[in-house]
């Protein structure tokens, strides 16, 4: 699984974490890259994931990534908010 953006997490924790060390060589993080490295990957891609925390409006709104990925005709995984029903 490659993983790309801005690593939000402890990595002490994650190290912590049951059975991490059984699939930390299937894990590659990559950080902020840019969208043309980004897109080589993709286009190999088996899915996209595009999480959020129900946080501030993300809620309330589509992230980009999904699009890109749609763009690109991957299915996505996506946080399950419920609309809000202001549109």
């Amino acid at each position: 699984m490659h993983l790309f953006g801005k690593v939000q997490f402890d990595w002490n924790e994650v190290k912590k974490s049951p059975h991490y060390e059984k699939i930390q060589q299937n894990l590659t993080f990559h950080g902020y890259t840019d969208l043309r490295k980004v897109l080589s990957y993709a286009q190999n891609a088996v899915a996209g994931i595009a999480l959020l925390k129900p946080v501030a409006d993300y809620s309330d709104s589509y992230t980009t990534k999904l699009f890109e990925y749609m763009a690109l005709s991957l299915p996505v995984i996506t946080s399950d908010f419920p609309l809000s029903g202001r549109w």
